[in-house]
């Protein structure tokens, strides 16, 4: 079993975290990998608040393990954050901020509520962004990670942002080879999706799982 020190930060056995792909992931799918070892992210961008809170709750009644919740920046309204926030998750998970949003005072926040801030980039500038405003880990995420993000491919990009942002945990998304990504790139978990989206408990249609 590959056990990194992103275990010990996040309180999980195995270094594997779900995406939050919002149509994808719904509490079902968030507990089931909470409780199977790794941490469980719900999606919660474009979502109302109470939708937030009610499936925030609804995660809590399948397990008690830690999971995240993810916001992307760009579009995420105070209303959104605060439920979010309010929620208490153990990871406060964000990603595409705009490039003059201020985030030191949204980390901090989300901080102050408890939670762990991972933070989503495509590039060695995003990231030393990030590690300044006060995030815990880095999420570096290639081009491969849906297609919509960076230029730069996952395997290239790893190892530049483990350099860049030393010693804060880095965690890879995008086209994995698990092992050797954690043991050669030195990242200390894997980002996934697309390999946990087509699990019974996801919510994505019969026909993005084929």
């Amino acid at each position: 079993m590959i056990r990194t020190r992103i275990c010990e930060l996040f309180g999980i056995e195995h270094p594997v975290v779900l995406g939050g792909m919002g149509s994808a992931t719904g509490a079902r799918l968030v507990a089931a990998v909470s409780n199977a070892g790794g941490l469980g992210t719900l999606g919660c961008a474009g979502r109302a608040p109470g939708w937030i809170t009610d499936t925030a709750k609804a995660i809590r009644r399948e397990t008690d393990r830690p999971f995240g919740l993810n916001l992307l920046l760009f579009e995420a309204e105070e209303a959104a954050i605060a439920a979010v926030l309010e929620a208490k998750p153990a990871v406060f998970s964000t990603a595409w901020p705009w490039a003059d949003q201020e985030l030191r005072g949204l980390f901090s926040r989300a901080r102050d509520a408890g939670a762990l801030v991972v933070h989503m980039v495509s590039s060695v500038t995003e990231a030393r962004r990030a590690a300044e405003a006060g995030a815990n880990a880095i999420v570096a995420q290639g081009s491969e990670g849906g297609g919509h993000v960076g230029l730069m491919g996952t395997m290239p990009l790893v190892p530049q942002i483990v350099r860049a942002v030393a010693p804060i945990s880095v965690l890879a998304a995008g086209v994995l080879w698990l092992e050797l990504v954690i043991r050669v790139a030195g990242v200390v978990v894997a980002f996934l999706t697309l390999p946990l989206i087509v699990a019974a408990q996801a919510e994505c249609p019969s026909t993005s799982m084929e």
